[in-house]
């Protein structure tokens, strides 16, 4: 089995699908592993690092030639399409819901597409995908902080005055989001599809069931919106409406962590660390789709502890999906 680590190719985003100790578990198995070019800087890792982990350095094109299996962190952007071929296998978060193009193509040329975020653990829970979610809560509080300065568009408060909504509290990112802003915003209203027996909501937190009725009282109160809600099976639930957001105060932040599988608010549209945000209805709105690619020397090496056992088990013939 050859391995090929490709340069992510989306603005901003610094993670690389392997760093040189994974490279280096790779290569114990008898898995040869070829790294484009700085493929690693962003994360902090060097040539020399991987030269040492083992890696064969190659420019672009040829990583993605030699490889059996591509490794990478998002999705392939259509500059990249030229590179499949039949047979090919890509390890990496693809997000279909919101790429049908993506899907389509990968469908056309035959290229086997293993999702990360498809990826399931034993006992049922995605291990890929909830290590990134945590990052990306941790980034969006910091996010919701700034974005309600005057600075970043917002009313210009602290979050020490702000009442924040987290709707889909129960995953990952609106967990992660809570357990930090919990001790800082004046009030935190937390929504999702169902109750769990929880210790949450004995430290502050006002728990609903999200409804529409229950969503809208809980947009129409917060300064901040946490959008975290994602379908079982994938895609974003669209559970924000734009008369929602007409009844939020100007200059009130909505984050949308789930754009990367379309977004949970009809307002939402995808940005970037390059321009973060937009107002849409007097709203900050920040759709930033890889929030955990703005500090990639922190998310990097948390990705690949949860990726590599996976990736040995598909170059060792077995099926992860």
């Amino acid at each position: 089995m050859f391995i090929g680590v490709p340069k992510e190719l989306r603005e901003f985003e610094g993670r690389v699908g392997l760093d040189p100790a994974g490279v280096a578990t790779l290569v114990k198995n008898d898995i040869l592993v070829f790294v484009e070019n700085e493929a690693g800087r962003l994360s902090g890792f060097t040539n020399d690092e991987y030269l040492k982990a083992g890696a064969i350095l190659c420019p672009q094109k040829k990583v993605w030639q030699l490889a059996d299996m591509i490794v990478k962190v998002k999705e392939p952007l259509p500059q990249e399409y030229e590179f499949f071929r039949e047979g090919l296998k890509i390890m990496t978060f693809f997000h279909f819901p919101a790429n049908p193009e993506l899907k389509k193509e990968c469908e056309r040329v035959g290229v086997v597409a293993i999702p990360y975020e498809s990826i399931r653990s034993p006992e049922g829970f995605k291990p890929i995908l909830r290590t990134m979610s945590g990052v990306a809560g941790e980034v969006a509080a910091g996010m919701a902080v700034q974005c309600l300065r005057f600075s970043g568009g917002g009313k210009g408060i602290l979050v020490s005055d702000a009442i924040v909504s987290i709707i889909g509290v129960w995953g990952n990112v609106g967990q992660r989001a809570y357990w930090l802003l919990m001790p800082r915003a004046k009030k935190i209203f937390g929504l999702d599809s169902m109750k769990k027996p929880d210790h949450l909501t004995s430290l502050g937190m006002i728990f609903e069931i999200s409804t529409p009725e229950t969503i809208a009282y809980a947009i129409c109160k917060s300064d901040v919106v946490i959008g975290a809600a994602a379908n079982k099976n994938g895609g974003a639930p669209h559970l924000i409406t734009r008369d929602m957001i007409k009844r939020m105060e100007p200059g009130s932040v909505l984050i949308d962590v789930a754009i990367d599988e379309g977004g949970i608010s009809e307002t939402s549209r995808p940005t970037t660390y390059a321009n973060p945000s937009y107002i849409e209805e007097g709203v900050v709105h920040v759709g930033i789709a890889n929030l955990p690619g703005g500090v990639p020397r922190t998310s990097t090496p948390r990705l690949v502890k949860a990726s590599l056992p996976y990736i040995l088990k598909v170059a060792r013939g077995e099926n992860v999906l």
